[in-house]
């Protein structure tokens, strides 16, 4: 099948599963999921790989490490009481 067809279908089930309701995440991982496996030829290996290989390289990105930096601050900051105090103070100066 040539991409351009993959491409149209594609947008076209996404667009058809979202208007029946179904979670964005779901369908996403569904959806490229089976036009990965038209695309592969039905070769769950190839599949398998390509979307170990994706993870891993998305997972050696540097910058991912602020994520649980930023939750530990979000954590300090509600533990302590200090984000209530500035919530507060904008409250008064911005009315």
């Amino acid at each position: 099948m040539s991409v351009e067809f993959l491409t149209v279908a594609m947008f076209i089930s996404l667009i058809v599963a979202i208007i029946f309701g179904h979670p964005l995440a779901y369908t996403l991982a569904a959806i490229a999921t089976l036009f990965g496996l038209i695309d592969n030829g039905f070769n769950y290996a190839a599949l398998f790989d390509m979307f170990a290989n994706n993870a891993w390289g998305i997972m050696q990105n540097y910058v991912l490490v602020a994520i649980p930096l930023f939750i530990l601050m979000a954590q300090l900051l509600d533990r302590s009481k200090v984000s209530d105090k500035l919530f507060e103070a904008l409250y008064i100066v911005l009315g």
